[in-house]
């Protein structure tokens, strides 16, 4: 991500795709997976225009992931927990009101919320979402960062 070249940041996250990465929530994965959700969020979002590098007084983004299921749904070692399909943005506010939320009322918090209108939170726009749902909100984020590098390069 420091290098500055958006197409270098692509390929090596296509090559790691190769891999089948289940963890985007550990370590430094979070930036990583923070990028890539911002990504999809930037090229899908309509010319809304939502400063992601916002910071606060303390210096920390107010913009981050939270998982759409909770994680106190999971079982300690259910890698679906913190598959990219199970994860989102929500400003720090209200991931701190909702973060251990059952998945319809979180819904129900983000009615009102700006962020209800990101294209990445268009899950919570469903009647519900399952761990059954995961994997495939997985492949469909992954193909909309395929979608972002054929349209750039």
């Amino acid at each position: 991500l420091q290098t500055g070249n958006y197409q270098e940041v692509i390929l090596s996250f296509m090559n790691d795709e190769n891999r089948r990465r289940e963890n985007y929530y550990r370590g430094t994965h979070v930036h990583f997976t923070r990028f890539l959700l911002v990504s999809i969020e930037k090229f899908k979002n309509n010319d809304r225009t939502i400063d992601f590098t916002e910071l606060d007084h303390k210096g920390k983004l107010i913009w981050q992931l939270e998982h759409v299921i909770p994680k106190s749904n999971f079982e300690k070692k259910d890698s679906d927990k913190n598959k990219l399909g199970n994860l989102t943005l929500l400003h720090r506010d209200t991931n701190v009101k909702i973060s251990d939320e059952t998945f319809v009322e979180k819904k129900k918090v983000l009615l009102d919320k700006d962020e209800s209108k990101f294209y990445i939170n268009e899950v919570f726009r469903r009647d519900k979402f399952l761990k059954s749902d995961i994997e495939q909100r997985t492949m469909d984020l992954q193909l909309e960062l395929k979608d972002i590098f054929r349209k750039l390069f």
